[in-house]
């Protein structure tokens, strides 16, 4: 296995996006129960934890894509199989985390204090 080579530039990158994970992470109680403080625009509310677990699980397909990155030619099927659902998982959470935001559904991905009072973008 050849040695992968990550520039500095995208080290920062991933801290960042990490670090942006974590402070968003610790919102997240407080909005599935209806106690935030802050007067964010309700689409924001409504689907800032499925953006946040969108954003974890592209944090935790990271490793796979570097492992078959760094794989030498020919990779391994099972690798690419692996990476390939791991994509899916992902692009799913977008679809549901975007559904979210501009409907306020499917239901089980809103929290519960805002399940009731949401709008559809562009009604009014």
């Amino acid at each position: 296995m050849s040695a992968l080579r990550v520039s500095p530039a995208q080290w920062l990158a991933v801290t960042t996006f990490l670090v942006l994970a974590i402070l968003a992470s610790t919102q997240l109680r407080s909005i599935w129960r209806g106690e935030q403080q802050r007067q964010w625009p309700e689409w924001f509310a409504r689907s800032l934890p499925a953006c946040v677990v969108g954003g974890w699980l592209m944090i935790a397909t990271l490793p796979i894509e570097l492992l078959v990155m760094s794989w030498p030619e020919p990779v391994n099927p099972w690798l690419v199989l692996m990476l390939l659902a791991a994509l899916l998982v992902v692009a799913a959470a977008i679809v549901v985390a975007v559904a979210v935001m501009l409907t306020g559904h499917p239901r089980w991905a809103v929290p519960p204090s805002l399940r009731g009072d949401h709008k559809d973008v562009g009604r009014t």
